[in-house]
């Protein structure tokens, strides 16, 4: 088998096949790169009043399970979801940086490590009852590392296991986007590489990565394939963010909001190929 960087591995029978050559390079070095500045895009407004209430409305049954939190940067979204009744949280991230601040801020029942997961097993470290994956599947940077992006999620869960990912709301991704602090370049195709910029209301840059768009039906499809029921919660404002900048100020973001989470259940390979 070829993979986009012109390697060729032999594929075992029930093998999840992950890609060596550039990886997640690129997004390692950004967010290495940015881990202050991200640190600070952690506490703006955008994070406080639609990011994080968004994840909370979206995400249930968390009470006693063992959660696996995929790119957890410095561990708010781990932490997060075992204040909710998590039994415990592993959280891995691509990122030494971001993986150091998390393990220095703690959390009990949270183990942090550094993990590649567009080219490391995910299995290996257990089985899950709920996967999140927060600002992570639109990294994938061809139709076939999402492809297997998913598979390894899938195969680090127990049956009837959930996956719940916050993304970019591909409808809205599709034209770009330049509000509320965000700002993103317009794809021209599915597949297409943006460049995100996270900036505080007042126009103050924290930091900036490369993502890719993927439409929902691709998604939807990918997921269903590995056997998942998928469900589009879209993103809301928290009543305190209304409360503190004002319904008309919420406005765009409440008709076209730019979050969006997935919640994709395993149920049976429906084996939609494309």
């Amino acid at each position: 088998r070829e993979s986009l960087y012109g390697e060729k591995r032999q594929k075992k029978k029930g093998e999840v096949v992950m890609f060596n050559g550039e990886k997640m390079n690129k997004a390692k070095e950004e967010y290495n790169k940015c881990a202050k500045g991200y640190t600070k895009a952690t506490i703006r407004p955008m994070r406080k009043f639609a990011y994080e209430p968004t994840i909370l409305n979206a995400i249930s049954e968390i009470k006693g399970k063992v959660v696996l939190d995929i790119a957890c940067g410095e561990g708010v979204s781990s932490r997060m979801i075992k204040s909710l009744g998590a039994k415990k949280v592993i959280g891995v991230d691509v990122s030494e940086e971001l993986i150091k601040k998390a393990k220095e801020t703690g959390g009990e029942d949270i183990e942090y490590f550094v993990c590649d997961i567009f080219s490391e097993d995910l299995s290996k470290f257990g089985k899950f009852d709920i996967i999140t994956g927060i600002m992570i599947l639109h990294y994938s940077n061809s139709l076939n590392q999402l492809k297997n992006l998913i598979k390894n999620i899938s195969s680090a869960l127990n049956k009837k296991g959930i996956i719940y990912s916050l993304t970019i709301n591909p409808d809205v991704l599709a034209f770009g986007y330049n509000k509320y602090g965000i700002k993103i370049s317009s794809p021209k195709k599915e597949g297409d590489s943006v460049l995100t910029e996270l900036h505080s209301f007042e126009g103050d840059k924290y930091c900036e990565f490369t993502n890719y768009y993927w439409k929902k039906e691709t998604y939807t499809k990918l997921l269903e394939n590995e056997g998942f029921k998928v469900e589009w919660i879209h993103g809301i404002v928290s009543e305190e963010g209304i409360k503190e900048y004002g319904k008309t100020f919420w406005q765009d973001y409440i008709k076209n909001p730019i979050y969006i989470m997935i919640k994709a259940t395993k149920v049976s390979p429906l084996k939609i190929f494309f």
